[in-house]
């Protein structure tokens, strides 16, 4: 997923810092530390049509970090960026909430509502705050965390942004959000970030066993073992492929749990829950059955103009092209 990208022109900068032109002045002479400009956005139709160049700006992310760490700005900077209280009361689970992103999971925190976003695609913490602003956020959410979709030091790491400025991401730390909420976070292994199980999930529950679901490249092999218009052999191909797409998912869906849940930085545990895991009762499923049978069963499906079959001769050029009669394919330049 990663944070996007903002930039803030000299106005927006006052702004945020509740100073005036001159103040800006005397900023960046004040702190050497204070962030320089940067290139601002490639814009083609620049210097076209009467559009002027873009004005001088400044790295969103890079000045409201910045205005975290320093004392005199530290109240309008990022607010999980900014030190956290030597005492912390308690925080308390606030329940499940629908976003325009996905599900998500509500924390009363000593700084105010945090609402964690169980999905890790691009720009969700944006959206979803500037949702809830628009909405004249009732919750008093303060901040909306999102899945980075990758692992820091103290759990999954957290792309973040404030109902304060929702235009701005920033990286947060599970653990500081984990301090604050007062407990161990809960966490989803992507293939199992599923609403109902999140909807469901309550503090002190145990993991969910779920069975892992089926992709679409499963589906589709699963239709021509249950087609009777096909023979044992090539239904018996369909389903060894069939069976390794699920072997390998639920296999990444358990390593997903082993890295983001168990394994901490240094002897240190995260402070993770894990809240939902594979159902492992029947794996691994078998695979890797006789290879003269496998072609052969393939090689029927490749001579069948039956739409399962097609679309089954593509996903097996995907995976394993090895299989099939005419092998994997050769791009040929042009």
């Amino acid at each position: 997923m990663g944070v996007s990208n903002s930039y803030l022109s000299r106005t927006e900068i006052q702004q945020l810092l509740g100073i005036n032109s001159f103040g800006l002045w005397q900023l960046v002479r004040k702190y050497d530390d204070f962030p320089q400009p940067t290139e601002p956005p490639h814009d083609p139709f620049a210097g076209f049509g009467g559009k002027k160049e873009p004005e001088e700006v400044w790295d969103g992310f890079q000045v409201y970090r910045w205005a975290a760490h320093t004392p005199e700005f530290a109240h309008r900077g990022a607010v999980l960026l900014r030190p956290l209280p030597e005492e912390l009361p308690p925080g308390q689970w606030a329940g499940y909430k629908d976003t325009v992103r996905g599900p998500a999971q509500d924390w009363h925190t000593a700084l105010g509502v945090i609402r964690v976003v169980h999905c890790d695609d691009r720009k969700v913490a944006t959206d979803v705050a500037t949702n809830i602003v628009g909405g004249g956020n009732p919750d008093g959410v303060v901040t909306v965390c999102a899945l980075y979709g990758d692992m820091s030091f103290r759990g999954p790491a957290l792309v973040a942004a404030d109902t304060a400025h929702p235009g701005i991401e920033y990286e947060a730390d599970w653990g500081d959000v984990a301090a604050l909420a007062g407990q161990d976070l809960p966490w989803w292994p992507n293939l199992l970030r599923l609403p109902h199980l999140i909807r469901e999930w309550k503090p002190g529950a145990p993991a969910a066993v779920v069975e892992v679901p089926a992709n679409n490249n499963e589906k589709i092999l699963r239709r021509v073992v249950g087609n009777d218009a096909f023979d044992v052999t090539s239904q018996l191909a369909a389903t060894d492929m069939a069976n390794d797409i699920r072997n390998n998912r639920i296999d990444g869906t358990l390593h997903d749990n082993e890295i983001f849940g168990k394994e901490g930085h240094g002897e240190r545990r995260n402070p993770v829950v894990i809240a939902a895991e594979p159902d492992t009762s029947h794996h691994p499923l078998r695979s890797d059955g006789d290879r003269q049978v496998l072609e052969a069963g393939w090689h029927k499906l490749a001579l069948s103009s039956h739409p399962d079959a097609v679309a089954a001769i593509e996903v097996a050029v995907g995976r394993q092209p090895d299989l099939l009669p005419f092998g994997a394919l050769t791009e040929v330049p042009v």
